[in-house]
């Protein structure tokens, strides 16, 4: 018999089909997944809810869960504390935890990236590799209606397609050989999963960077979203979601265009990326550079433009983005 759902972070955990997907449902309720853990309140949120959702269907520790922490080596003590904290919660409630660890700063140095975009790199590569460890049929994490105004904004600051303002989508899938990413609270608002945890008596962990505005994203968060919500009313966030749903629907056709090469043997096969109108060879050449791994951030209009110069040069050319050399030869592009 099961118990009464207790108390949960956001109701969409416990949906059939939280944001119309059945597939996130059952993710939830059954499949394996491995929780990315920040020590954070929104994946702390996630954490506790998921093993009460769990244990309410009759399920017991580690309740088919797995937690996996990433110390990318840059706040010293602090992030001790935070690899400490994670480690602590996970022996409390019986979930098995892994632990990453990397010199971000140094190989970011090392590869040319920025902080973020090196720091990136090494937490999904690591979060894969957990996934694959544990079983996991997704991976599963916490970012919030907060996180997906905030990079609609940071996107748009910077400059982007319809794609990038698409934003996250609440089930993505899995890069090959990876784990898809589940987000389940992309529906709640930061503040509500803070609520949560201050009204159930929970612990989480607080970044001190995240209040410092030396990071676009952290500016956006501190003056421009209050900004909006001051001048547009509190529900722009939901309506802000609602129209990147709608341009996900979009970028999702554009793809699928993108994606019906023209037919031809031999070099018209090799250049068959480049063929066609330039906003459908730009996402063609997109996708390819995110299924080898090369970090969206690098992923640029420009970057996009050389190398479509280079398909149609017969001397072609080699673009570095991120950690990876880009080359295009007589029409073919190789990513190293």
């Amino acid at each position: 018999m099961r118990a009464a759902l207790p108390a949960l972070p956001d109701p969409a955990l416990a949906a059939a089909a939280p944001f119309g997907s059945a597939a996130l449902g059952r993710l939830l309720r059954e499949a394996p997944l491995l929780v990315a853990l920040s020590g954070g309140a929104d994946s702390v949120s996630l954490l506790h809810g998921l093993v009460r959702l769990r244990a309410a269907r009759g399920a017991e520790p580690p309740y088919g869960l797995a937690a996996a922490h990433f110390n990318h080596g840059i706040r010293g003590a602090a992030a001790e504390g935070d690899e400490a904290f994670c480690a602590h919660l996970c022996a409390t409630l019986g979930v098995p935890l892994r632990v990453g660890r990397a010199d971000v700063p140094a190989e970011a140095a090392q590869t040319g990236e920025s902080l973020e975009m090196a720091a990136r790199r090494l937490r999904r590569a690591f979060l894969g590799g957990a996934a694959a460890a544990a079983g996991a049929a997704a991976i599963a994490t916490g970012h919030t209606l907060d996180d997906q105004v905030e990079l609609f904004l940071l996107r748009l600051a910077r400059g982007a397609s319809l794609r990038g303002l698409a934003g996250m989508p609440p089930l993505a899938a899995a890069a090959p050989g990876g784990a898809p990413l589940a987000r389940p609270l992309l529906g709640a608002r930061h503040a509500a999963l803070v609520a949560f945890l201050r009204a159930e008596g929970l612990a989480w962990r607080e970044d001190a960077t995240n209040a410092e505005d030396d990071a676009l994203r952290n500016r956006l968060r501190h003056r421009a979203v209050p900004a909006l919500l001051e001048a547009c009313g509190p529900a722009f966030p939901r309506t802000l979601a609602r129209t990147v749903s709608l341009l996900r629907e979009d970028a999702d056709l554009l793809d699928a265009l993108a994606a019906r090469a023209p037919d031809g043997g031999g070099a018209a096969a090799r250049s068959a990326w480049a063929a066609g109108p330039a906003p459908l060879v730009r996402r063609r050449l997109a996708a390819r550079l995110y299924e080898a791994g090369v970090a969206p951030e690098a992923v640029t209009l420009a970057a996009l433009e050389r190398l479509r110069a280079f398909a149609r040069s017969p001397r072609g050319g080699s673009l570095r983005l991120g950690a990876a050399t880009v080359r295009v030869e007589r029409g073919a592009l190789r990513i190293e």
